[in-house]
C-alpha cells in the first residue's frame, strides 16, 4: 500500500471544450512508485504528461469527468 501523499493544486475546475488547464502534482515517499492520471471519461477530457511532472487536462467535450489519479508500484 502506498503510504506517502499525493498533493494536487487544484480540486474542482470548469472549463470549456478545447480549453486546457494544468495540474500541479507533488508525490511524497514515491521511492519506486509510478502514478498515472487519466480522465474517466476519454470523450469529455484527455491527461498527458508534461515535461515538467505535471498534467494537462484538454477539454473535448461538455460533460462531467474526473481525473483520477492511481498509484502503482515500480518506477
Amino acid at each position: 500500500a502506498y503510504t506517502g501523499s499525493i498533493t494536487l493544486d487544484t480540486n474542482s475546475y470548469v472549463m470549456a471544450p478545447k480549453n486546457i488547464y494544468d495540474i500541479g502534482v507533488k508525490m511524497t515517499g514515491a521511492e519506486n512508485k509510478k502514478l498515472v492520471v487519466t480522465s474517466s471519461r476519454t470523450g469529455i477530457a484527455s491527461v498527458t504528461k508534461l515535461p515538467n511532472g505535471n498534467y494537462r487536462v484538454t477539454g473535448i467535450a461538455p460533460g462531467i469527468t474526473y481525473i483520477v489519479f492511481d498509484v502503482y508500484d515500480g518506477g
